[in-house]
């Protein structure tokens, strides 16, 4: 992402404290402060790399380019600020953790549908690629793929910051699991669900992917 397409902490605040509040039930104390405060505490711990605020700053500038072909934005944003909220290394269930702690911090406040709109999309970013149906649902997982999709240089940049993140697990255990999940999603009929992503985003992320591969084979071999 450019510079200018970052949107730096204090708009982050302003940002999620406006969304948060237009969910709000009547009657209900805003809580919106409190919650954010959490939500950063959780994407600056120590051990995040490429889990982190900026992660969820790109997933943000993306949301912003797709926003008018959702059917329910605000689901959509709240699910990309919750998605990675809870990350604990090595740990198989980090969205069901992130989407309990969304309905839980929500749970009275906001309407029961939506939060249960918003849940749907937290466990869809899993990536096991079960069919998606729900148009909002595609996006979303699109949306937090989109990294693959971009430039070569910052797609090499966040490749390597995943690596970071999973310093602890030896090369061939990590390469192994990483292009394992990669070319499952390269298996699909399409690498993104949605017709936006596919036309904008598509090309590149296989490009992408395959000099990532050759890489790989160069420095294992």
């Amino acid at each position: 992402m450019s510079e200018s397409n970052i949107i730096r902490p204090n708009e982050n605040s302003d940002r999620f404290r406006s969304l948060w509040r237009r969910q709000l039930k009547a009657g209900c104390p805003d809580t919106s402060r409190e919650v954010f405060q959490q939500i950063l505490n959780c994407y600056t711990e120590s051990h995040r790399v490429y889990h982190d605020l900026e992660h969820i700053e790109n997933c943000l500038a993306v949301f912003d380019e797709v926003s008018e072909l959702l059917e329910n934005p605000d689901a959509v944003e709240l699910a990309i600020w919750f998605h990675d909220v809870i990350y604990i290394l090595g740990a198989s269930n980090n969205e069901q953790l992130s989407a309990d702690l969304f309905m839980t911090l929500t749970d009275g406040a906001f309407n029961d549908g939506f939060r249960t709109t918003v849940n749907q999309h937290i466990m869809a970013t899993c990536h096991d690629c079960s069919v998606i149906c729900d148009s909002d649902t595609k996006l979303m997982v699109d949306i937090d793929l989109s990294s693959f999709g971009q430039p070569w240089p910052d797609f090499l940049s966040d490749s390597k910051k995943v690596r970071a993140e999973m310093s602890h697990i030896p090369d061939d255990e990590y390469y192994q699991k990483q292009t394992s999940f990669q070319l499952a999603l390269l298996d699909k009929p399409s690498f993104f669900n949605s017709h936006y992503f596919r036309e904008n985003y598509e090309a590149q992320a296989r490009s992408n992917l395959a000099q990532l591969f050759e890489l790989i084979r160069k420095e294992t071999t």
